[in-house]
């Protein structure tokens, strides 16, 4: 996996497949602890690491955690005991059709901003300045 590959992919599902803060928080900790296990396919972490990586409560890293995964961005599975759960993340990369709005988005930029964009010509001028009052006796030029 590639970690600024698969950001880019998930901000890219975001805008048409939304996800809870809290789910966006799970994903981000469960991709940095694959990044320091160095992508392994499946891996352990205790559901403790995450609720502190991700500033979740219990509770909300549970509807989190089956949020990920009813929509396909995680799998993983339970352990008895006193054993971590086992997860599997998705690569949103793969999956992701690289010809669509990714590609537009990085052209636009690589391109830069034009001066025929009619937004660019839609600012107003503030003329005033709050720390120069003009007197009766100021002449401005």
């Amino acid at each position: 996996m590639n970690y600024i590959q698969e950001l880019n992919a998930f901000y890219d599902r975001l805008e048409t497949n939304p996800l809870s803060s809290s789910a966006i928080a799970l994903w981000h900790a469960l991709m940095s602890v694959n990044n320091k296990a160095g992508w392994i396919e499946e891996f352990a972490v205790a559901a403790s690491v995450l609720c502190m990586k991700s500033g979740l409560k219990d509770s909300m890293f549970k509807k989190a955690r089956n949020e990920l995964s009813q929509k396909g961005y995680i799998q993983f599975k339970s352990r008895g005991g006193n054993q971590s759960a086992l997860y599997k993340m998705t690569s949103l990369w793969s999956q992701y059709d690289h010809t669509g709005v990714h590609s537009s988005v990085h052209n636009g930029i690589r391109n830069g901003v034009h001066s025929s964009d009619p937004l660019l010509n839609k600012t107003k001028l503030n003329n005033h300045n709050p720390h120069h009052a003009h007197t009766r006796e100021e002449n401005p030029i």
